[in-house]
């Protein structure tokens, strides 16, 4: 079948791979593979012996199509499965960044066995399904042979991996999440340097002293271009043959358990024991009537907001709708995460401030907002209103036109009266008058409400289901 360029849409994150492009055509992705590679990936995928990468280190299925765009002289197009939600590492908590780091040396370690390995180390190019991290760039396979260091993508592996995990395990996974939104450079050595925390240089003081004195190093390298020109021209021309493979492959077997010894705190905040401060009459009673609600609207996908540890996305998981689970709480979100891998719900957590939810890349758009991808068909908003109102200081027509936006059909809202105990727990600053009505009545201009009681005397639950 032949593609014009008129029936595809270019992915807007798909504009620097020597090897192809990925494009969507009829909502399925697809590659286009260059004419020069087109060989190299038609018997990848043709070998019987690249299933195993598929099945075992979670490569993205991918087959050949009859599809052809003479336009750009493209006649290898290949279709991928496609995997939803799309996620960001800047959204992901550190054993989600720890786990796909670990996927990544694992396909490399795989891919040297077959003289390949990937030219890539990129977090982008890893998208969760639940809790298994999935590589979805082939044409980051390569041929392993050739010129240059023992693995091209070392340096990248270092500032989207290594880097921010470190700074993990010293609590800053806030500060890796906000660095790597440089999404070009990730975190560099200088500013990982900078963020390193006293107990750290006590516990690891030679290891921390060799850090800084090669980001001295590469500061003198970068002044004197002569001689990194120099050093670049000896690596290039250095030829490392599959011969030397044995050199390859030890050196990303180190990197694994150099990176799986990395130990990531297990800390709690006030969040991760909420629940466990309400009295289990109380949170039973509220399990059923959302677990009964779900059974009415049996939604195929659902967005879970202020999840806390997932008490509720776990009730949506379990019959079987694919979950998006989001909590600004990195630990809320670290113990839902650690669930579902350990039970296999299909729950996708993140974290992230529905409030503030970024689009970054090239004018914006290369990765869109939390907005556009978490679209749901019901949006689950239970004891998040007060603090969307009074924390977040949303007026309610803003909260309603926000679910709105994030539903395809309906949303499960809890409301929260002023004299809620907990909303004395907020700081406000501020007057705070609402009543039921007033709420009620702005979700009412997008959805039709029902209003049911809820656990507790202050609250009730608001079935909103779309006009």
């Amino acid at each position: 079948m032949t593609l014009t360029l008129g029936d595809i849409r270019f992915h807007e994150s798909s504009y620097v791979d020597p090897n192809g492009f990925l494009f969507i055509h009829n909502d399925e992705i697809y590659r286009g593979i260059k004419p020069d590679k087109e060989d190299f990936y038609r018997n990848l995928l043709q070998d019987k012996n690249f299933l195993p990468l598929k099945n075992n280190y979670n490569l993205i299925e991918s087959q050949i199509t009859d599809h052809s765009i003479p336009e750009v002289d493209c006649s290898l197009v290949l279709k991928h499965r496609r995997i939803e939600p799309t996620t960001f590492c800047t959204e992901w908590c550190p054993s989600m960044l720890k786990d796909a780091a670990i996927a990544t040396l694992e396909l490399n370690l795989a891919l040297l066995e077959r003289e390949c390995m990937l030219q890539d180390a990129y977090p982008w190019n890893i998208l969760f399904e639940g809790s298994r991290p999935v590589h979805v760039d082939l044409t980051s396979i390569v041929p392993s042979s050739g010129p240059g260091m023992i693995w091209p993508a070392y340096q990248q592996y270092m500032n989207f991996f290594m880097y921010p995990l470190r700074l993990a395990s010293m609590n800053k996974g806030s500060i890796a999440r906000l660095l790597l939104q440089n999404y070009i450079d990730g975190i560099s050595l200088t500013d990982f340097n900078k963020n390193l925390t006293l107990a750290h240089w006590f516990k690891h003081p030679l290891a921390s002293l060799i850090s800084k004195a090669s980001e001295i190093l590469e500061n003198k390298l970068q002044s004197n271009k002569d001689l990194k020109l120099k050093i670049q021209n000896q690596v290039k021309n250095k030829s490392l043959s599959n011969e030397n493979s044995g050199l390859k492959k030890n050196f990303v077997e180190r990197l694994i358990k150099k990176t799986e010894k990395i130990a990531l705190p297990s800390s709690k905040d006030n969040w991760t024991h909420y629940y466990q401060d309400i009295e289990d009459q109380t949170r039973d009673k509220k399990k059923r009537i959302i677990d009964s609600l779900l059974a009415q609207v049996q939604p195929g996908t659902l967005l879970d907001l202020g999840c806390n540890i997932g008490a509720f996305s776990i009730l949506a998981a379990k019959r079987g709708v694919q979950v998006i689970s989001m909590d600004s709480s990195e630990s809320c979100i670290e113990a839902l995460y650690k669930n579902t891998k350990a039970n296999g719900y299909s729950i996708t957590p993140v974290v992230g401030n529905i409030l503030n939810p970024p689009s970054t890349g090239f004018l914006g758009r290369q990765f869109p907002s939390m907005v556009e991808r978490f679209k749901s068909d019901t949006v689950l908003c239970l004891g998040l209103m007060h603090h969307l109102h009074i924390h977040g200081r949303q007026s309610f027509e803003r909260i309603a036109a926000l679910m709105n936006t994030l539903s395809n059909h309906s949303v499960i809202f809890e409301y929260v009266a002023p004299d809620d105990d907990n909303n004395h727990l907020i700081d406000h600053g501020r007057k705070i008058e609402y009543t039921l009505e007033t709420v009620s009545g702005e979700l009412s201009r997008y959805f039709n409400v029902r209003v049911m009681d809820s656990d507790r005397d202050t609250r009730k639950i608001l079935l909103c289901e779309k006009r």
